[in-house]
């Protein structure tokens, strides 16, 4: 999660959304630590998320032909260019400070690097600037920066460099939207020619896996220091030692970088030598541009437009394991009422809505956290409190008898969703009918761009809203660095409207943020977890849904999972055929 929202489109409309889920910070009593956006995706047992390749679905529009994969086939050759949509639209900077952005991550992974970045078929860090970290106590962090890489204009990295990139971060006047992550960091330092040295008030066991993110990028110091405020704008532009090059930003239009002839890392050479990102938003010129070749591919294909793109014969559907969580945030009225809130989601046809308004691209999900983010801890035991977790399918005796407990209310309970959105005003839809077969009665509000943006960024939810639709990512795979911001009284829960509040759950999350041992802190998730889901349930989860990406026959090879957002995804595309 992280401030500033992403903007992410879901139907027709352009909407903000992501929050930390791509991109959200805010000050955190417990969690100040994290403030992060972990792994988070499908975890069905009838989708895997370990394939090693991936399948388009069938023109047939069958959900049962969706395979999820981690990759598209690899590629055979290489291209001399390529065009690559990205429709959440223009980049807002470039400079890695400010990249609270989809367009931003999407394009950044190529062109800068970090000390350790997400490979995102593991979703674990693995070297890069850094030949190794090490953590000689817990409160230190030490890296050694690899030597002989160079930045574009032929200068060395030194320490210094990466030093000086990382203390950016943390400095307010330069209105970065990262600085909680480094809450507890009291220096950051250049300990040697190729060494740079962490170190914290208190443990931080997140910080390294949040560095491998958006929030870790190195940049050129004197260069930062010259560009000052301009750095990352169309005309400062940036300076990294990536596999791409930037040659141009022409904002509103297009982006255009090219591949380093002098970049260190061999085994990620690039394959394409140019490539366009155009900035579409629209569904509708996105289709047309897929359809038509404009466009060689995209990630993010929205569901509406799932369908046209299914029975295509230029190109193919790809659907891999995706950070997203869909979810239902209660705010004021009736949703203050625990029975009310478990009442809804137990009558909630997650199934229904995977099916209808996502087009079969979603997996019904159980809590805030799916189990797709298991992957860093110890997935078995994990997986097995999850499936403890009431929601598979609906229970609506269950669920009558918590309205009639709440006493039957015949207040509408009014649904926030982003006007123009087909998913949202779907799912609305859904829970609508579903609310009623439990004498609930629910009205649907369209809310603005502006409203929408208001509720991602915390600032608060409209007066006339009592619970809204909320787009969530996050970035790694661990479980226990995302729900603070959902079940944490405000304000380190800065997205609970409705001020859930429940010490043991705040104690147990705490402590599983500065346990080293994962088993402990994977049993402290799972305390915290029963409580806010199962007794309380502080939030209403909805589905899950998958990564889908589009791309022409001509090109292959790139992740269809994410975080290939924070990695050089673009060197592993190349040409379909020889």
């Amino acid at each position: 999660m992280r401030n500033n929202a992403l903007l992410k489109r879901r139907g027709n409309a352009v909407s903000t959304a992501g929050s930390l889920g791509l991109f959200r910070c805010v000050p955190t009593a417990i969690w100040v630590l994290v403030c992060v956006v972990v792994l988070t995706a499908c975890g069905s047992s009838n989708k895997s998320s370990t394939s090693s390749g991936n399948r388009s679905s069938t023109s047939s529009g069958s959900t049962s032909a969706i395979h999820l994969g981690t990759v598209s086939p690899a590629p055979k050759g290489t291209l001399p260019s390529m065009t690559w949509d990205l429709p959440y639209g223009d980049p807002q900077s470039l400079d890695y400070i400010k990249s609270s952005y989809f367009s931003n991550g999407a394009i950044l992974g190529n062109l800068c690097e970090q000390l350790y970045r997400i490979n995102p078929y593991t979703g674990q860090p693995e070297p890069d600037l850094a030949t190794s970290v090490s953590r000689p106590n817990p409160l230190t962090l030490v890296y050694t920066i690899r030597k002989g890489v160079r930045f574009w204009d032929g200068h060395l990295l030194t320490a210094e460099d990466a030093a000086y990139s990382l203390e950016r971060e943390i400095i307010p006047a330069l209105g970065g939207g990262q600085a909680i992550f480094f809450a507890y960091v009291t220096s950051i330092a250049a300990t040697g020619p190729h060494q740079v040295t962490i170190r914290f008030s208190k443990p931080n066991y997140l910080l390294q896996d949040e560095l491998a993110t958006n929030s870790g990028f190195i940049a050129e110091a004197a260069y930062l220091k010259k560009a000052g405020k301009s750095y990352g704008t169309p005309h400062g532009g940036i300076m990294c030692t990536g596999p791409y090059k930037l040659v141009s930003w022409t904002s509103g239009s297009d982006l255009v970088m090219t591949a380093n002839p002098d970049y260190w890392d061999k085994a990620l050479t690039p394959k394409v030598k140019t490539i366009t990102f155009d900035f579409v938003a629209s569904t509708s010129a996105l289709t047309t541009g897929l359809l038509s070749g404009s466009f060689d591919g995209s990630f993010d294909v929205p569901a509406a437009i799932i369908p046209a793109l299914r029975s295509a014969t230029v190109g193919h559907l790809y659907y891999g394991p995706s950070t997203e969580q869909d979810l239902l945030l209660p705010v004021r009225g009736l949703m203050t009422d625990p029975r009310i809130r478990q009442a809804l989601s137990l009558a909630l046809n997650r199934a229904q809505i995977a099916k209808v308004a996502y087009s079969g691209a979603a997996t019904p999900l159980l809590s805030i956290v799916p189990p797709y983010v298991f992957g860093s801890n110890d997935p078995s035991l994990l997986q097995s409190a999850y499936n403890q977790l009431p929601g598979a399918t609906p229970d609506v005796p269950r669920a009558k008898a918590l309205v009639r407990e709440a006493g039957s209310p015949q207040t509408p309970i009014t649904f926030g969703y982003l006007g123009g959105d087909q998913v949202q005003l779907d799912v609305g839809s859904i829970l609508q009918a579903d609310a009623a077969a439990i004498g609930l009665h629910v009205k649907l509000v369209p809310l603005t761009n502006a409203q929408v943006f208001s509720i991602d960024s915390g600032v608060g939810a409209p007066s006339n809203v009592d619970l809204v639709f909320f787009p969530n990512y996050n970035l790694f795979r661990t479980p226990v660095e995302e729900p603070g911001f959902f079940v944490e009284p405000p304000p380190g829960g800065y997205v609970n409207f409705d001020h859930y509040s429940n010490p043991t759950v705040t104690r147990d999350l705490l402590l599983s943020l500065q346990t080293a041992d994962v088993v402990k802190s994977d049993n402290l998730f799972i305390a915290a977890q029963k409580a806010w889901q199962t007794q309380d349930t502080a939030v209403i989860p909805v589905v899950a849904p998958d990564e889908v990406a589009f791309a022409n026959n001509k090109v292959t090879g790139f992740p269809t999972v994410f975080p290939y957002f924070f990695y050089p995804w673009a060197t592993m595309v190349g040409a379909s055929g020889s």
